[in-house]
C-alpha cells in the first residue's frame, strides 16, 4: 500500500496558456508526502514530496493520511493509466 500524507491544505494554481495548441490551460496542485519503495522493493528512509493534480474545481484533500483509491487506475486505448485520487486512512 502506497500512503500519502497531507499536512497543509494550500493549492498551487497555474495557468496559461499551451505552446503547441494555442489553447488555454488552467489547473490546480496540492502538495503530499509519499511514502514510496525503490526499484528493488525496499521502504525509502524518508517519505517524498509529490505534487497531486486536483480535478477542475475539488477541494483540496483535508489534512491526513491516505492511500490510492482503485479508481486511479485505469484503461485508456488499451494503455494502463494512472491519476493518483486518494482516500483517507484511518491510522
Amino acid at each position: 500500500m502506497i500512503l500519502f500524507e497531507i499536512d497543509s491544505t494550500a493549492v498551487e494554481t497555474f495557468s496559461g496558456v499551451s505552446k503547441t495548441t494555442g489553447r488555454p490551460y488552467n489547473f490546480s496542485v496540492q502538495s503530499a508526502y509519499a511514502y514510496t519503495v525503490d526499484s528493488a522493493g525496499k521502504e525509502r528512509k524518508f517519505p517524498e514530496i509529490v505534487q497531486i493534480n486536483l480535478k477542475d474545481g475539488a477541494k483540496p484533500y483535508p489534512v491526513g493520511k491516505y492511500t490510492v483509491c482503485p479508481s486511479s487506475l485505469y484503461v485508456k486505448e488499451k494503455r494502463m493509466m494512472f491519476t493518483p485520487r486518494l482516500v483517507k486512512v484511518d491510522k
